[in-house]
């Protein structure tokens, strides 16, 4: 009797155990909910919004919905969502929540990089081709193209440099802003084999036409503060074989504007140059004119009157004529002795043979001579 009395009272204890259990959770639950008609203000998706998307007017909405089934991160204000963009695919009526957004200058992938009007095209190259493991994103490159004629005729194969002065936007995957921030991380240089150039939309046609003309393009790494523009020519055999082309040390040195940090000579031609155009500057006094007095002697002139001979003197500064004291008589000199002309020469007579029976004429008479001998 006993036994059974204690079976009894430990099942009515667990049973009021149980009760009590369960009434503290259905309290417990009914707090946590609180009151259906509390509710708060929260941005959903109107219609299907795509990765990359710009969240608008025309495509969420703002909604009352309870505060007990609001989920945790879930945008309430304007501020909040105004010019961000979804990171992932948002549903239609699915709340706004700030994971699955990005940021006002984030997007995905490199395209926020890119500046506007401007393309990204990509050039394949290999380890040997255009020094792959020199070029990093930011660089500046000339792009060169080579090409035989599929006729093999050798004086046809030409190379010339198609686009100046680009930049590199990335290298392989790695773009600018990329190797910028994990600058520090990098150890070994990057092998790449492809590489991405900054273009205009008709550099990225000429770059479109060199890729497929049959051809192969080389990347030529350039300083990043030249930006001179060579007017280039075609490269042919006769250039390969034609004339040398010496190298300037001087300019490597220097380069074209003899700027180079630290370069002592660098800075005194800078200077120099600084100084030739002050010089260019001071206006110039203009010459005097030369003294003729001192350089110009004196005119004189000898004027015979009869047996009477004077000197006059003109000064060269054009003052008035001086006359010289009288000289002796001039004794007037005598006139030159005249040469009798030679008389004219007579040509030989030559005697001719009388034919038989002719008759001789008479010879002309002789002239007496002048003088009457």
């Amino acid at each position: 009797m006993r036994s059974k009395s204690m079976i009894l009272m430990a099942l009515a204890i667990g049973c009021g155990l149980v009760a009590a259990i369960g009434i503290s959770q259905v309290m417990d639950a009914h707090t946590k909910t609180g009151d259906p008609t509390d509710k708060q203000p929260v941005f959903v998706a109107m219609l299907d919004i795509p990765a990359n998307e710009e969240l608008t007017a025309q495509n969420i909405k703002l909604e009352e919905w309870p505060k007990n089934i609001v989920p945790q991160g879930a945008l309430t204000k304007l501020e909040e969502v105004e010019g961000k963009r979804a990171r992932l695919k948002l549903y239609a009526g699915e709340p706004i929540l700030s994971s699955k957004l990005l940021g006002a200058a984030d997007a995905v992938g490199a395209a926020k990089d890119i500046p506007a009007g401007y393309r990204v095209g990509q050039v394949r190259i290999d380890s040997a081709a255009g020094s792959s493991n020199l070029i990093l994103p930011g660089d500046r490159v000339d792009v060169l193209l080579f090409r035989q004629p599929p006729n093999s005729d050798q004086n046809a194969t030409a190379a010339k440099i198609v686009l100046q002065d680009i930049k590199v936007f990335a290298v392989d995957t790695h773009t600018e802003t990329e190797f910028s921030r994990n600058k520090s991380e990098q150890g070994d240089p990057i092998s790449a084999k492809t590489i991405s150039l900054l273009v205009t939309p008709q550099q990225s046609l000429i770059l479109h036409a060199a890729s497929e003309v049959g051809g192969s393009l080389r990347l030529v790494l350039r300083n990043p503060d030249d930006d001179l523009y060579v007017s280039s020519h075609v490269a042919t055999l006769a250039d390969i074989f034609g004339p040398d082309q010496p190298s300037d040390r001087a300019r490597e040195q220097t380069g074209d504007k003899g700027e180079r940090a630290g370069d002592k000579t660098a800075d005194k031609s800078d200077v120099t140059e600084w100084l030739d155009k002050q010089k260019e500057k001071v206006p110039v006094a203009p010459a005097l004119p030369a003294d003729r007095t001192a350089s110009t002697p004196p005119r004189q002139m000898i004027v015979i009157m009869g047996s009477t001979m004077k000197q006059v003197e003109f000064p060269s500064d054009g003052a008035p004529p001086i006359s010289q004291p009288d000289n002796e008589p001039a004794s007037v000199p005598a006139p030159p002795s005249v040469i009798p002309a030679e008389p004219p020469l007579t040509p030989p007579r030559i005697d001719t043979p009388t034919p038989p029976g002719a008759e001789i004429p008479p010879s002309a008479p002789t002239e007496p001579p002048a003088n009457g001998n």
